[in-house]
């Protein structure tokens, strides 16, 4: 039983620093995307994107930024950027 908590506790832990990552990648491709519309990256705003579809947090993002395009040329910028920042993380 030791032994399972112990692989249990280590999956888990990995699960974390990925999941982690992959906020940071989400964040620093917001900032660069935001700051192509002259807008800047507002953390406050970030539980409107947490848990959410790719879907609904490009609609977020694009209301509460008052962004000067659709939800479909957001998503056809954000989408491939965020594509190949995940593609490099180590999955565990």
């Amino acid at each position: 039983m030791d032994e399972l908590f112990k692989d249990l506790k280590a999956r888990s832990s990995t699960l974390n620093e990925y999941w982690n990552v992959a906020d940071g990648i989400v964040v620093e491709v917001l900032k660069i995307v935001l700051e192509q519309y002259g807008k800047k990256w507002d953390g406050k705003k970030a539980h409107r994107i947490v848990g959410k579809t790719p879907l609904e947090a490009a609609n977020a993002v694009v209301e509460d930024y008052e962004l000067p395009c659709t939800i479909a040329e957001f998503m056809s910028t954000t989408t491939p950027m965020f594509s190949n920042q995940l593609i490099s993380v180590k999955h565990p």
